[in-house]
């Protein structure tokens, strides 16, 4: 991956900024907490989540399961954005 295309940031609702600067619709992360601040997003992966983020992921609003979809692992997030 190049080094400009990697983005750092302190805070996790910060993440949002830094990809509507980039024109960017899809996320993946292993925290809720991160995406939760970009549900109007395109498409959003919950990546090997466990434990609280599971359990966060689970009460979602149900609007919200629509886009956000929970994975195990990178060969089904391939999977599912070549679909």
């Amino acid at each position: 991956m190049p080094a400009a295309h990697v983005f750092f940031c302190r805070e996790r609702h910060e993440k949002r900024g830094i990809c509507l600067t980039h024109d960017i619709t899809v996320f993946i992360d292993d925290r809720y907490t991160v995406l939760e601040h970009l549900l109007d997003f395109e498409t959003l992966f919950l990546f090997n989540a466990e434990g609280k983020e599971l359990q966060r992921y689970a009460a979602a609003r149900p609007e919200i399961k629509a886009v956000m979809q929970s994975v195990p692992d990178w060969n089904t997030i391939l999977k599912v954005l070549l679909q």
